[in-house]
């Protein structure tokens, strides 16, 4: 769920879809609580079972292990503050020499 209470991000595996990788991003209504479902993104790459947010709801990340390269990496969106519409960073990713089982983001205050 996001900081401010507005978005639920759940990232899994569409099994039905042939195990396509997604996520999928819910509107959560303060009123009720209800969830709406507001975007599906499909073929994520990932291997990994974390999603972080961002404490400012500007960025959503990924850590992701590719059985293809020899480097883990991670993979990032920001985050439309309106919809929770997800769109992914541009320009090169970041590379780790070792899997990533967690992340934690830290914004000074």
């Amino acid at each position: 769920m996001s900081p401010n209470g507005n978005f639920l991000c759940h990232m899994g595996i569409n099994y039905a879809a042939g195990t396509v990788k997604e996520i999928r991003v819910y509107a959560i209504d303060q009123n009720t609580g209800s969830l709406s479902l507001t975007a599906v993104y499909n073929d994520i790459p990932f291997n990994g079972a974390t999603l972080v947010i961002d404490p400012a709801v500007k960025y959503v990340y990924i850590p992701e292990a590719s059985n293809s390269t020899p480097a883990f990496s991670r993979a990032g969106f920001t985050v439309n503050p309106a919809t929770g519409a997800l769109t992914p960073l541009s320009g090169p990713g970041i590379s780790f020499s070792n899997p990533t089982a967690g992340m934690t983001i830290v914004r000074p205050q």
